[in-house]
């Protein structure tokens, strides 16, 4: 990060300073506790982060309590489990994941947001996408699931791409991580059609009851590229 001080003013009509890094990214205001997205140049005025926006066929919002029985529809399905290390939810828990995530008074807490998408001017939700932010918003890890009738069509590469394009655009993240179960072709496809690359690769990273020992390549993508570096 740098050194240097940036200086902006918040909506609340507090004037502060951060370091240049900050620029352009979410932050809370320490002031009145609201997220806001920091201006580009010194002594602008932050906006309030949106959490809408549309790709050429689907349409993404945050979730909503009333989306819950949609939601449940894509988190209770088994064979969207087949290579999660968690079950397939209960009622309350898709009502708990939207709980968690809802913006702004939980997401302070739990740094979740969870996106549903629908077809553009449909309100039909066709699966959900999580992101999880490391503080203070700079880096998040993806997670993304279809209902099972609307997969193997291109939603899954058009929505991960979109919420990538909007987190480093609208966001200002930086880093963006996801990782997989190694068997999943699915999911690593999606990944590697939309720009991630494998940084690592974790052996027996968990033992399932049911399917043993899983290996989990890991991948990330980056709003620009690292800096290369050498290892003495």
């Amino acid at each position: 990060m740098g050194s240097s001080s940036f200086v902006y003013n918040c909506l609340c009509g507090s004037r502060l300073a951060v370091d240049e890094f900050f620029s352009r990214k979410m932050l809370q205001c320490p002031s009145c506790r609201k997220f806001v997205i920091l201006p580009s140049e010194r002594d602008g005025v932050a906006s309030y982060p949106q959490f809408e926006f549309e790709t050429s066929r689907l349409a993404l919002r945050l979730a909503r309590r009333k989306d819950w029985r949609a939601l449940h529809q894509v988190y209770n399905a088994p064979q969207n489990f087949a290579y999660e290390l968690s079950q397939p939810d209960t009622e309350r828990g898709t009502r708990d994941k939207i709980r968690r995530s809802l913006f702004p008074s939980k997401f302070a807490k739990s740094n979740i947001l969870l996106f549903t998408l629908c077809k553009r001017e449909e309100n039909e939700i066709l699966g959900a996408i999580s992101v999880t932010f490391k503080l203070p918003y700079y880096a998040a890890d993806l997670g993304f699931m279809l209902r099972a009738d609307c997969q193997n069509q291109g939603f899954g590469t058009e929505s991960v791409a979109g919420i990538c394009q909007f987190l480093f655009q609208r966001i200002g993240v930086e880093k963006i991580s996801a990782m997989t179960d190694a068997k999943n072709k699915a999911c690593r496809t999606v990944l590697e059609k939309t720009g991630f690359t494998r940084e690592g690769y974790l052996n027996k990273f968990f033992h399932h009851p049911e399917r043993g020992w899983l290996d989990a390549p890991l991948y990330s993508l980056f709003a620009s590229p690292p800096d290369a570096t050498s290892e003495a």
